[in-house]
Formats: C-alpha cells, structure tokens, sequence
C-alpha cells in the first residue's frame, strides 16, 4: 500500500476521506431541513407553495443524482461562465444535488407522517412538538436517506470533486497498486458508514427520548 510509506498518496487518501465525511454532513443537514420545511410546506396552507414543493420534490426523487450534478456543472455551469465570468464549484454543486436528493426523501417520508400527528388544542399544528413527532414517525425513510448518503458521495467524483473514490482512482493511476486499492476503499466506506450509521441512531435515540420525557405518545 503506497499510502503507508508514501507521503502524496497519503495526504490523497486523506484529503479524499475528509471530502467525503464533508458531502455526508453537510448534504445531511441541509437535506434533513430541506425535508422537514418541505413537508411543513405541502401541508401548509399555502397551496401555491405546497404545490411548487411537490413538483420540486417529485422531480429530485425520480431523477439521478448524477443527471443533476451534470445539469447543474456542466448545464447551468457553462452558462454562467460564458455569460456572467461565474465559475462554479463542483463541491457546490455537489452538496446541493446530494442535499436536494435526498431532502427529497426525506420529505415524503415526514409528509406521510404528519398527517397521523393530531393537532394541538393550543396551537398551530406544526411547531417544534409536531415535527418531533413526525421524524420519530418517518424513522425507517428518514435512517434510510441518511444512510445512503455516504455511498452516493461517490457520484461527485464525476464532477472533479476530490473525494474518496476520486482519490483511491488517482492513487491506482499512478501505482497500479489496484487489488489493494481497492480493498482499503472497501474497508474505508465500511468504517464510515458505520460510524455514520451510529451516529444517527444515536440522534434518532436522542430525540425519542426527548419525546418520552415531554410526554409525547
């Protein structure tokens, strides 16, 4: 493994698992906020606005991340520079279609749930209280969306981005060190999806407990 005694194709490696845990974080931020004010807006008592989610939403859950990334960089990309000397970048680019994705899902996960949320007595129906209710509803499609973040990460090579997959091909390219290559990113994605993994059922924990101590049924 040349990423042992190696120090460029070290720094490579690390650069591109540090480039991958940024798309998982931040693209699950913005994509769990994007789901939760998305479903808030569909049952919300703007129908003009709902409706414009649910077009939105439709079209980022039945087209490909990759598409996206490309319409985006190269599509869109393209006309800003040729008209407005506007260069974007591909890690914009590509937080924003993993965010979009998979706030997508998340989405119509927490929209099926809120639903089945009685109102509250006191107040308008969607507040902190509800939204709880709902991500604890929607468990299985929200863990689902989040988990797949990290093995769609890798899509962003596609674009330039410098992650993982991207660096562990560049290191193969250079080495021809491919069997072994190979391995280490198998073992790699595996020991962040884990951590990944735990720590949102570890959230997921979190806030039922939340719920439990607020009296939440």
């Amino acid at each position: 493994l040349s990423v042992i005694y190696d120090p460029f194709d070290r720094g490579r490696l690390l650069k591109g698992i540090f480039y991958t845990l940024l798309l998982c974080v931040v693209s699950g931020a913005i994509a769990l906020l994007t789901g939760v004010l998305g479903a808030i807006a569909i049952h919300g008592r703007a129908s003009l606005v709902g409706g414009a989610v649910r077009i939105a939403c439709s079209w980022a859950r039945t087209t490909p991340p990759l598409l996206q990334m490309y319409m985006l960089y190269f599509g869109v990309g393209s006309i800003l520079a040729a008209n407005y000397s506007v260069i974007v970048s591909p890690l914009i680019v590509a937080l924003i279609t993993l965010s979009l994705y998979h706030g997508a899902i998340i989405l119509s996960a927490v929209s099926e749930a809120l639903p089945q949320i009685e109102k509250p007595k006191s107040g308008s129906r969607f507040n902190l209280h509800t939204v709880r209710l709902a991500l604890e509803k929607s468990t299985v499609g929200v863990q689902s969306a989040l988990s797949n973040l990290v093995k769609a990460t890798s899509v962003a090579s596609a674009i330039s981005v410098p992650e993982m997959l991207s660096a562990i091909t560049g290191i193969i390219a250079d080495q021809g060190n491919v069997h072994a290559m190979m391995g280490l990113m198998m073992v790699t994605f595996y020991v962040i999806s884990t951590i990944w993994m735990f720590l949102i059922v570890r959230g997921e924990a979190w806030l039922m407990n939340r719920g439990v101590r607020h009296g939440d049924h």
